[in-house]
């Protein structure tokens, strides 16, 4: 199982929020003294959010995002406003590894489909959840559309891996939401990354022993409740 530490940027800040909420944000310091800390600690992945992209709906800081990649020679995905095929090469031409995908793939099914044909190893989904429907437009709006219905949808398109955020767990150390985990591994065709809630060794662990495919963590390496180096000890083992 991968580890992704994740460095959200806003603002040119590597920041976390509670429960997606802009008007609740923690900044820690430069995104790229983070990334770059978080590689020599022993990451092979990150996981990097463009939040000024996800509400303008475009991606706002490829700047920095290209001397995160310039930076660190590992597994780079990143997300944040990517709802058009011209943002979504742009990302691309930077030398990230995997794009992540959100509003558009419910609002652009056409778009959808042509990712997971062009880019089907590189395109993830990311499926961030308020109780049982999904949110969109970087969580500002609550969608009809429940969430093992979008499951089912995404595996007709050919979508292969989601990100799964349960947004009442982000940002609060309260643990992954394990039901809906174990419902997707157990359930659907999907390779699952789980982001949201994580707060412990503990939690990694259960994601595992579920068959998890990665487990991004953002809070708690930012307070030093979850230690990376152990994160990826139990990862490995």
């Amino acid at each position: 199982m991968d580890i992704m530490p994740a460095v959200d940027i806003r603002g040119g800040n590597a920041v976390r929020l509670v429960q997606g909420d802009y008007d609740k944000e923690t900044v820690f310091g430069s995104p790229k003294d983070f990334a770059e800390e978080w590689v020599r600690q022993g990451s092979s992945h990150l996981h990097l959010v463009d939040l000024d992209g996800a509400k303008a709906g475009y991606p706002v800081n490829l700047d920095l995002v290209q001397e995160i990649v310039n930076g660190c020679s590992v597994k780079i995905q990143l997300g944040g406003g990517l709802r058009s095929m011209e943002s979504i090469r742009r990302v691309v031409a930077l030398g990230v590894s995997r794009f992540i995908v959100g509003t558009s793939a419910i609002s652009d099914r056409e778009l959808l489909e042509v990712l997971a044909k062009e880019y089907a190893e590189e395109l993830i989904v990311s499926v961030d959840i308020r109780g049982d429907f999904v949110a969109v437009s970087g969580w500002l709006e609550d969608s009809a559309i429940r969430a093992v219905d979008f499951f089912t949808e995404l595996e007709k398109v050919g979508v292969r891996r989601i990100i799964y955020t349960d947004i009442e767990r982000d940002g609060v150390a309260i643990g992954p939401n394990l039901e809906m985990c174990q419902y997707i591994t157990s359930q659907t065709r999907l390779s699952l990354i789980v982001a949201g809630g994580i707060s412990s060794i503990g939690d990694i662990s259960e994601l595992k022993s579920i068959g998890a495919e990665g487990v991004i963590i953002g809070r708690a390496l930012y307070t030093g409740d979850v230690n990376l180096s152990e994160a990826l000890e139990v990862a490995k083992g």
